[in-house]
């Protein structure tokens, strides 16, 4: 009876350790709270690609330069013909219109016992009236301008307004007629009238008769 206890007792299987459903959940629990202490860091935001950069100060355009000024239109020089051309401009006007007398009406006589001087402006008018009572007596009109004016014109009129005879040159010297002496028809009143086209300054009118 002794031995067959004892045969049964070493035969008998050892005792199993039981685990425990508690120490199951410290396991998963204690995962969980490492996951939270290292949490994954969210990506970085994009840039805003419909944003242009701004342009850097050394690679900024150069600023556009100003178109220059167009230069003033200066008035065509003095065109002077026949008896006026060598007549000295830089004169003032009444010993400038003594020399165009010398040099187109040297064998006539001034009708008006003295010029007529004048300050004009531009589109400005003067007129000179005088009586002529020898018609077989030829005459002429001159007026002269000062370095202000770059065109002066000169007309001789009859009394009813009919042209005679109108300066051709250009410049501040003016000549009725330029290519000789006017003739007219009967004694009466006559005026020469002269007209500052460009510039302004002073002007002298004058108009001279055959001996």
């Amino acid at each position: 009876m002794q031995r067959r206890h004892a045969a049964s007792s070493t035969s008998m299987p050892r005792p199993t350790r039981a685990v425990f459903p508690g120490a199951f959940c410290c396991a998963l629990t204690t995962l969980a709270i490492g996951a939270c202490g290292n949490p994954q860091l969210s990506p970085a935001p994009k840039p805003n690609q419909e944003v242009a950069p701004r342009a850097s100060a050394a690679h900024a355009p150069p600023p556009l330069e100003s178109a220059p000024a167009a230069p003033a239109s200066l008035p065509p020089p003095p065109v002077l013909e026949g008896c006026a051309t060598a007549l000295p401009l830089e004169l003032d006007v009444e010993p400038l219109l003594a020399a165009l007398a010398g040099a187109c009406a040297p064998a006539m006589q001034p009708l008006a016992a003295s010029p007529l001087v004048l300050t004009l402006g531009p589109g400005g008018i003067g007129s000179l009236p005088f009586d002529v009572t020898d018609p077989s007596r030829c005459l002429r009109a001159g007026a002269t301008g000062s370095r202000g004016i770059s065109e002066l014109e000169l007309e001789v009129q009859g009394h009813d307004g009919r042209v005679l005879g109108a300066d051709r040159l250009r410049g501040p010297v003016a000549l009725a007629n330029p290519d000789g002496p006017i003739c007219v028809g009967s004694a009466g009143s006559y005026r020469a009238v002269l007209h500052v086209a460009q510039g302004s300054g002073r002007v002298a009118l004058q108009v001279w008769q055959a001996r």
